[in-house]
């Protein structure tokens, strides 16, 4: 199977990082921080709701495929025929106080 090669970075994520840094350094030279701070809360209740609502960019087929394949299970190795015992839980065992001489 061919091996997909992930993308490092995001020619688009790069110009937006430059973007931002360019809105927060005009803001700070004007000294307008308090819409600065309104623009932030805003941008984080965006991202807030993107993740929530787990909306966003669709995965690309060529990631659906690579997961697919991934979760398939591997027809190589054979089931065992016993079902693994869980390890025997040993109990707490709590240090008792001296009592003390009067």
């Amino acid at each position: 199977m061919a091996e997909v090669e992930r993308q490092r970075f995001s020619f688009w994520g790069f110009v937006g990082l430059i973007a931002v840094a360019v809105i927060v350094s005009i803001f700070v030279q004007m000294g307008n921080l308090a819409a600065l701070y309104w623009l932030a809360t805003v941008a984080l209740i965006g991202i807030m709701l993107v993740v929530a609502f787990d909306l966003g960019v669709g995965k690309s087929s060529a990631v659906e495929s690579q997961v697919a394949t991934e979760t398939e299970p591997d027809e190589t190795v054979a089931p065992s025929a016993e079902p693994s015992a869980p390890a025997p839980v040993r109990p707490v065992r709590r240090k008792r106080r001296k009592k003390r001489k009067r």
